[in-house]
């Protein structure tokens, strides 16, 4: 582990678990290498205020190229999930299970910043890391880049944004077939998956209104 590099992601960590309020928009695509197909794609919002309210929207296509969006959001006190905007809510036990029990729906945006803003670490709980030199996100923001191996064997590589401490963008890459992971940071082989996830107009903020929460109809079935 390179010292620098635990700094810079401590820093993040610290950043997302003392925001008393945080707002950002992200997408994530799902990529396998040499594959025909195009990436699976997922949009989102996350909205998220100290002590107890939360709302995540991530979007998607059916197969017939109809798009749902499915939530989990707070109202009242409770907990509840929708999801494709369809179903009945159903509430809850707790903000921890209906993000891990949504991660695979949500190609992973229910489980990478929300259990940052709730003091762990999600997917990123690293055993190696180390720094590259800096890169810029894709919308323009200067960032340091971190490479390395989480404890369940994957292999992350990070943009932080320099002056905000906030995740700009998350690669990780899963090889298929058995064979061995590449060194990280060098060309990836073919055959490999690459979830991407960006997070853009981030907020940490003292505070959200009201309207940042709302709840759309169950009937709805639009974009963002």
């Amino acid at each position: 582990m390179q010292s620098e590099a635990i700094d810079i992601l401590r820093g993040m960590f610290k950043t997302y678990a003392s925001a008393a309020a945080f707002a950002c928009e992200g997408s994530c695509d799902d990529h396998e290498e040499g594959s025909s197909l195009p990436p699976d794609h997922r949009t989102m919002t996350l909205r998220f205020a100290r002590p107890g309210r939360f709302r995540l929207a991530w979007t998607q296509k059916d197969f017939h190229n109809k798009s749902g969006t499915s939530l989990i959001f707070t109202k009242e006190g409770k907990l509840f999930f929708r999801q494709w905007g369809e179903k009945q809510d159903e509430v809850k036990p707790s903000l921890g299970q209906v993000l891990d029990s949504c991660a695979g729906i949500s190609l992973g945006l229910s489980y990478l910043v929300p259990p940052l803003l709730l003091g762990n670490p999600g997917y990123l709980d690293f055993v190696s890391l180390r720094q590259l030199p800096d890169a810029n996100s894709e919308d323009g923001r200067a960032c340091w880049k971190l490479v390395g191996e989480t404890s369940d064997g994957a292999h992350w590589e990070l943009l932080i944004d320099r002056e905000t401490r906030a995740l700009r963008e998350a690669t990780e890459i899963n090889v298929l077939g058995g064979k061995d992971h590449p060194a990280v940071g060098d060309s990836p082989p073919p055959h490999a998956i690459y979830p991407r996830y960006r997070f853009t107009n981030i907020r940490f903020t003292d505070t959200l209104p009201d309207a940042e929460f709302a709840d759309p109809p169950p009937t709805a079935r639009n974009k963002l």
